[in-house]
């Protein structure tokens, strides 16, 4: 990771791959928080179930990777499984 100061005077931490940065990854999870919170908690009708799924798949999944977020949830498909045996 490293450190690059914008010409705006912010800081912001970038992968050394230079494909993601930290910001726009935390970005996508405060999102995901939002929307969450706006249908569980005030039930907000005007986000449905499936937007809200795949906001948070996709936050999940950049933070996470495809790879690990797969094995997360094979994992408690594996659980739920055992629990019905």
């Amino acid at each position: 990771m490293k450190t690059i100061i914008m010409p705006n005077g912010l800081v912001e931490e970038m992968w050394t791959s230079g494909e993601r940065t930290m910001q726009s990854e935390n970005a996508n999870i405060i999102e995901a928080y939002k929307l969450a919170y706006r249908k569980h908690v005030l039930d907000d009708d005007s986000i449905g179930w499936d937007e809200l799924g795949n906001f948070l798949l996709n936050a999940l999944c950049n933070y996470m990777g495809d790879g690990s977020f797969q094995s997360w949830v094979n994992s408690l498909k594996d659980t739920d499984q055992q629990k019905g045996d």
